[in-house]
């Protein structure tokens, strides 16, 4: 009986690391928010367009980081 508990485990650790990685809806489409959707040195100097990948709140926010 101690393998069920491990199983569930190991299928924990699992999905947190799948949703880790970013969000996705279902079948597997894209948000865009994935780690890798940050702006560039020369995107933050041209300031936020509607065509980027992020929120305006969420573009101001990776620029003041960089």
């Amino acid at each position: 009986m101690k393998t069920v508990p491990a199983v569930v485990f190991a299928m924990l650790i699992t999905a947190g690391a799948a949703f880790a990685q970013g969000e996705s809806l279902p079948g597997g489409q894209s948000t865009g928010r994935e780690i890798g959707a940050m702006p560039t040195p020369e995107q933050c100097n041209q300031g936020w367009d509607p065509s980027l990948r992020m929120t305006e709140a969420e573009f101001n926010l990776a620029c003041d980081n960089l």
